[in-house]
């Protein structure tokens, strides 16, 4: 069954699953974060790619696991820095970009875009006390190349 922009947040049955309109609202949010996302990086010419859950569920679901609760994407390291440096400029509110230099407490190897309106809160966030954005985000993971000559390899 096909959903439609109509009735997106309308619970449903999938895979045996039932995906609640909780969690439709919560890809919303994270869909429009992508949408923003999409957008800077077509200005600046940016590379990315969908990966994991997100990835599975695009081709698999024609949209996310209905178990699945994040969204992922990949850049390659030269655009991944780049999208870090105009994203503070491109992003309107309510969305900001973080990563580990922003928010060393809440660190993770990898950058951020948030939605400062809204709340994810886990129990390991709850337990950390952490006072960072704690708002909905989509991540974004860098990818670096490994040199095909053996010579270049770093050990």
């Amino acid at each position: 069954m096909a959903i439609s922009r109509e009735n997106f947040l309308e619970p449903e049955i999938r895979c045996g699953y039932e995906v609640t309109a909780d969690v439709k609202k919560l890809w919303k949010v994270q869909l429009d974060m992508l949408e923003e996302f999409m957008r800077i990086c077509k200005k600046y010419g940016l590379r990315w790619q969908m990966n994991g859950g997100s990835l599975i569920g695009a081709m698999r679901h024609h949209g996310y696991i209905p178990w699945d609760d994040d969204l992922d994407v990949l850049m390659p390291r030269a655009d991944y820095e780049k999208f870090a440096e105009v994203a503070h400029a491109e992003l309107p509110e309510p969305y900001v970009y973080v990563n580990d230099a922003l928010e060393p407490e809440d660190s993770r190897g990898h950058a951020k875009i948030r939605n400062s309106n809204t709340a994810w809160l886990d129990n390991n966030r709850l337990v950390w006390k952490s006072r960072c954005n704690q708002g909905i985000f989509i991540d974004i993971l860098p990818t670096d190349e490994v040199p095909k000559d053996m010579k270049k390899r770093v050990d």
